[in-house]
């Protein structure tokens, strides 16, 4: 299995980095190829702008900015930026596709939300009636695996933030769904900066688990078009 590994963490050494380095090592000692993409280390530009296209001169007057159509052109023109070139080569060559993240302001981190606003773009990842069951990834899978600062408690239905599906749904449904991409279910190191080393230790021990049979998970059920039809499909029935 082909596995792309993202990792959205300024700092190496962190808890986020530890999930990163014992995925790549379980992965590998399973006799799978893996691939990497540490945002940080890269110094990924997160910021989609005018000057990332080579045609648009975001200081001319009057020139108006339209992101989706800055895209369509690079693509069609062949004019899309090294970087992302570079990672929508990455996706296309994974199965299996790795995003861990720290939980901030329940929401990913800036820098892997640019990283989706630059590497998903339309023409490549969606578009033209690409999207959901009709994805460009389908068949791809992807596992999130986050990290919060808060206990699993304070996630719960009942919780005080609600559950942690209501902050991860805009990636899983709104990124990787919309793409054609299935879902695992998310692994989640709750408190993983409150719980010790011990804490710590004991989540590795089941991320290393985890992945040791991720090949014969099962997906979330994902969200097929015929089970949301839309206004206009309703009336003529």
């Amino acid at each position: 299995m082909k596995v792309l590994l993202v990792l959205a963490h300024p700092e190496p050494r962190s808890f986020n980095g530890a999930l990163r380095d014992a995925a790549r090592d379980t992965l590998l000692q399973a006799g799978h190829d893996v691939r990497e993409s540490d945002l940080h280390a890269m110094r990924w530009q997160p910021v989609l702008r005018a000057d990332c296209f080579a045609d648009q001169a975001s200081d001319a007057p009057g020139v108006f900015f339209n992101a989706q159509a800055a895209q369509r052109q690079a693509v069609a023109t062949g004019t899309q930026s090294a970087d992302v070139l570079a990672e929508q080569g990455k996706l296309a060559w994974a199965d299996l596709v790795i995003v861990i993240f720290p939980v901030w302001w329940f929401g990913v981190p800036a820098i892997l939300k640019g990283w989706i606003d630059r590497v998903f773009a339309v023409g490549v990842a969606y578009g033209g009636g690409r999207w959901f069951d009709n994805g460009v990834y389908r068949g791809k899978r992807v596992l999130i695996a986050c990290t919060t600062g808060a206990r699993n408690d304070r996630f719960a239905e009942d919780g005080l933030f609600g559950p942690i599906d209501w902050v991860l749904h805009p990636l899983r449904v709104g990124t990787f769904n919309f793409c054609g991409f299935d879902t695992l279910t998310p692994f989640v190191a709750w408190a993983a900066g409150h719980v010790g080393d011990e804490g710590r230790s004991r989540y590795l021990e089941q991320w290393r688990a985890r992945l040791a049979g991720i090949e014969s998970e099962t997906p979330q059920p994902f969200r097929h078009l015929a089970d949301f039809p839309s206004p206009a499909m309703r009336n003529h029935r």
